[in-house]
């Protein structure tokens, strides 16, 4: 198969490896450059480096794994978790993270539509060894 901006046809010899690498490489390299994916990017880097976000986060944690999640309540940890997602910062991130979903989610149906198969969900482990 040969990928042109007008579809595919079929050839007749198949891809090889390098070939589908090469395209791979292309499509990693639109995404890089794609806004959408530089601002998720960026905010992702700016949350893990925010002093104040990690923490919150750390916080979090030390809540959760210092108390039985499936007993008690988890109120001290529900009212953590509400003021980070409250920080502007996560907020923007959040979008950014939406908006990158979305993204994902139309390359994703760009390939599937073409190969024929649910091309994310088969990327996945299935855990058979």
């Amino acid at each position: 198969m040969s990928c042109s901006s007008t579809g595919c046809q079929k050839t007749a010899d198949p891809i090889a490896a390098p070939q589908v690498e090469d395209a791979a490489g292309r499509l990693a390299c639109l995404l890089a450059e794609n806004e959408t994916f530089q601002n998720f990017v960026r905010l992702a880097r700016a949350v893990r480096l925010d002093g104040e976000v990690v923490a919150l986060v750390n916080k979090i944690n030390d809540q959760v794994y210092a108390n039985n999640p499936f007993a008690g309540d988890g109120s001290q940890s529900d009212e953590l978790e509400a003021r980070l997602e409250a920080m502007p910062l996560i907020r923007e991130y959040r979008s950014a993270e939406s908006a990158a979903r979305e993204l994902f989610r139309a390359v994703d149906q760009a390939i599937s539509g073409v190969v024929g198969i649910a091309f994310a969900e088969n990327a996945r482990s299935c855990g058979h060894g």
